[in-house]
């Protein structure tokens, strides 16, 4: 089987949309920083990864769409220059997505995620 045919399997216990989202993290402008666009498997974690990222200085930002494989685990991390400050946000196959990031109150999940109506 395909990984796209294993993503497209996965996607439909999921509480997040990972075609619709991984397609707007795609299509995510650069806005003039010289962001990079990468996706592909990683056998050594058992993921799909897709990720924009781009260097400011010594500063990393990027977003990222981890999809694990072996049980349709999809994690969203979002970093902004800081290797202290994070937010990550995971959507387990089955139950409702949580919080797993490192900052205090409530967080919302970047734009370019699509997350299913709630049943």
């Amino acid at each position: 089987m395909k990984i796209n045919e294993i993503i497209i399997k996965l996607a439909e216990n999921q509480n997040l949309d990972i075609l619709a989202t991984l397609e707007n993290l795609r299509a995510m402008p650069d806005g003039g920083y010289g962001y990079r666009y990468t996706e592909g498997y990683d056998p050594h974690s058992g993921c799909y990864i897709c990720e924009q990222s781009t260097y400011i200085g010594q500063d990393r930002y990027a977003d990222t769409l981890r999809i694990y494989l072996d049980d349709g685990t999809a994690i969203v991390d979002s970093t902004w220059g800081s290797m202290t400050y994070w937010d990550r946000f995971v959507y387990p196959p089955e139950g409702e997505p949580y919080y797993a990031g490192t900052c205090d109150g409530f967080r919302m999940p970047p734009s370019w995620v699509v997350e299913k109506p709630r049943k």
